[in-house]
């Protein structure tokens, strides 16, 4: 990793204030590459006039009581290896007013060199080479959800159809037109970023468990890297590329310790002499606190590692609980995780009665002492024979509070008190709204 000493910070220097009425913001948006390998910054420049009478005061005056009027420039600037500008091209310079809005939210670049901005997230403006010609526009009313060079050089866009499904198309040069297109196989997958394919992938996308490869002619999606897998945090997975071999780099902050790191992931084949003894894991769907509370054991433990599945990745738009349901077959057949994580549609009761379950109160005992547990509350988790299947890390307690001519002075109330109480309250009373 080397600095590009050539490259020039040409935005961050100090914003005039001295025009209240002239309101200027820069910004890097984004960057991609060219035909030929090489490295173009995207820029947005979004100035508003507002139209302020001669004598506004700003001490007893605001400026969003006045109309205005916007200017919006966006450019690209193509930088050598060095990260020297070779040329600076603007893409849009457009004006609006009137609650008008217009902006450009990525840039791609295909192989012969013409570039696709996406605008507005539901038009994308065909370019040629030089941004001299715009060749055609495509507009789709549901919008556009992302748009990406793919392996032979081409761009292809996502977006939803009426129907929920998450589809690819290609765009055709020759036609001014999209693809037939494709249903995604994973409909219910949501990528964070998606990025130039290699190999047998058109485009890869990550999500928060991983990295997905995809194919654009048929939409077949298949896992390719899981995060836990790879020791690493989902939360701290900030942006991935892939290259040419198969491998890929991503940029990894830690926010917890501050600290931000590149990582290569290569693939290696498994060496059984270093292999970690497998904890099983199940959930119908994992938070950002469990992806990082794994991540770190599976880092730390010399002798364990946990593998989880995350069954909500086997959800569809048309039946959100496909995931527990392939659960439960599973269990059925005997493949019963080591560790199931507790979800409100799961049936922890009936896998209980199954016999699957194992009674958590010696381990509990042994871990933590006999008195570690507030059993006045986890009795009321415990079967009818005394066997702990599930435990909770915290639990809360709702209280309320009355007058004592209402309520009375006992220490203990019961609903039938309850009741009594709310009787003698004039018609219409209520006690928790």
């Amino acid at each position: 990793m080397k600095k590009l000493e050539g490259y020039v910070d040409n935005i961050s220097s100090e914003t005039d204030y001295s025009d209240p009425a002239v309101q200027k913001y820069s910004s890097v948006t984004g960057m991609t590459e060219t035909a030929n390998g090489g490295l173009a910054v995207i820029y947005d420049e979004n100035t508003t006039i507002y139209n302020l009478p001669a004598d506004f005061n700003q001490q007893t005056d605001s400026i969003w009581n006045y109309s205005s009027t916007s200017k919006y420039v966006c450019r690209v600037d193509i930088l050598d290896e060095n990260g020297g500008l070779v040329e600076t091209k603007t893409v849009a310079e457009k004006e609006s007013g009137n609650g008008e809005y217009y902006s450009i939210y990525k840039i791609v670049c295909d192989k012969d060199g013409n570039w696709y901005a996406l605008a507005n997230g539901d038009s994308i403006e065909v370019y040629n080479p030089d941004f001299s010609s715009l060749l055609f526009t495509l507009n789709e009313e549901r919008g556009f959800g992302d748009m990406v060079r793919i392996a032979d050089g081409s761009v292809a866009v996502l977006l939803w159809d009426n129907s929920g499904n998450q589809q690819i198309k290609v765009i055709d040069l020759a036609k001014k037109d999209f693809s037939a297109g494709a249903n995604l196989s994973m409909s219910a997958v949501y990528f964070n970023q998606i990025f130039t394919g290699s190999g047998e992938y058109d485009f890869f996308g990550a999500d928060q468990s991983g990295i997905l490869g995809v194919n654009a002619k048929d939409g077949t999606v298949t896992r390719i890297v899981d995060w836990l897998d790879c020791d690493l945090s989902p939360d701290y997975v900030q942006h991935v590329s892939g290259m040419e071999n198969g491998d890929f780099v991503l940029y990894n902050q830690d926010w917890d310790n501050n600290t931000s790191e590149l990582v290569r992931l290569v693939k290696t084949l498994n060496d059984p002499s270093n292999e970690k003894k497998i904890i099983t894991v199940a959930t119908a769907y994992m938070n950002s606190d469990m992806r990082d509370m794994v991540a770190k054991f599976n880092k730390t433990n010399t002798e364990y590692r946990m593998k989880v599945t995350d069954y909500s990745q086997y959800a569809t738009n048309d039946d959100y609980t496909a995931g527990i349901t392939k659960l439960n077959t599973e269990i059925i057949a005997g493949k019963v995780p080591d560790i199931i994580v507790i979800d409100g549609n799961l049936p922890i009761t009936q896998y209980a009665a199954k016999g699957i379950l194992e009674d958590l109160t010696p381990y509990i005992e042994r871990d933590f002492g006999k008195d570690a547990l507030v059993e006045d509350f986890f009795k009321t988790l415990r079967s009818s024979d005394g066997k702990l299947y599930e435990v909770y890390s915290a639990f809360s307690l709702q209280t309320a509070l009355g007058l004592k001519s209402v309520v009375g002075d006992a220490e203990s109330w019961t609903f039938e008190d309850m009741k009594n109480a709310l009787a003698k309250l004039p018609e219409g009373a209520d006690i928790f709204g």
